[in-house]
C-alpha cells in the first residue's frame, strides 16, 4: 500500500465531529484495520477536537481546525492544528479514578482517554498555532469489535 494523505478543514463546531467519524469509517473499510482501532482513534480525535471547540476559543468567532492524516502500511499519523489558546494536552493532570463518579470533578477524562488510546502524542506551539501529532498503529485483530469502555481502563 502506498502512503496516503488526507486533509480536512473543520469548523470550530461540534457538528464537524460527524466528518471525523465518517472519514475514519471510510478508511477502516478501505484499508481493513479493525473496528477497535477505528473506535479508539475516533475517541482520541473526538476528545481532542471537543476540547479545542469547548476551551480553545474565547472570541466566539469562526475558526478553522485542520486535521491531517497520513497513512502508512502499519500505522496512521494524525496532526490537529488549531489557532486556539495554547494548550498542551500532555501537561493535563490525570483524573482521580479512585473517587466515586458522583464525587469526581467534571472534566479531565477526555485528555486521559486520548492519551490512553493513542500510541504516541506530541504537542508543540508554532507561532499562534497548537499542533498535536498522534500516532496510532493499525490493529488487524479479529477480537473484540466493540469500542473501548471505561471498564477496560484499569
Amino acid at each position: 500500500m502506498a502512503t496516503q494523505r488526507l486533509t480536512f478543514k473543520l469548523k470550530n463546531q461540534l457538528a464537524d465531529l460527524e466528518k471525523i467519524n465518517g472519514a475514519l469509517e471510510n478508511l477502516r473499510r478501505q484499508l481493513g484495520f479493525s473496528n477497535k482501532c477505528k473506535c479508539e482513534t475516533n475517541l482520541v480525535l473526538e476528545e481532542l477536537f471537543t476540547n479545542i471547540i469547548s476551551y480553545g476559543y474565547r472570541d466566539g468567532g469562526d475558526h478553522e481546525v485542520v486535521l491531517r492524516i497520513r497513512i502508512d502500511p502499519d500505522q496512521m499519523y494524525i496532526e490537529i492544528e488549531d489557532d486556539g489558546v495554547p494548550f498542551d494536552p500532555l501537561t493535563a493532570e490525570p483524573p482521580c479514578l479512585d473517587t466515586d463518579v458522583e464525587a469526581r470533578e467534571v472534566g479531565g477524562l477526555g485528555v486521559f482517554f486520548a492519551r490512553r488510546f493513542a500510541d504516541q502524542i506530541h504537542y508543540e506551539r508554532v507561532g499562534e498555532k497548537n499542533i498535536v501529532k498522534i500516532t496510532k498503529r493499525f490493529q488487524n485483530d479479529h477480537g473484540s469489535e466493540h469500542c473501548p469502555t471505561a471498564a477496560k481502563l484499569g
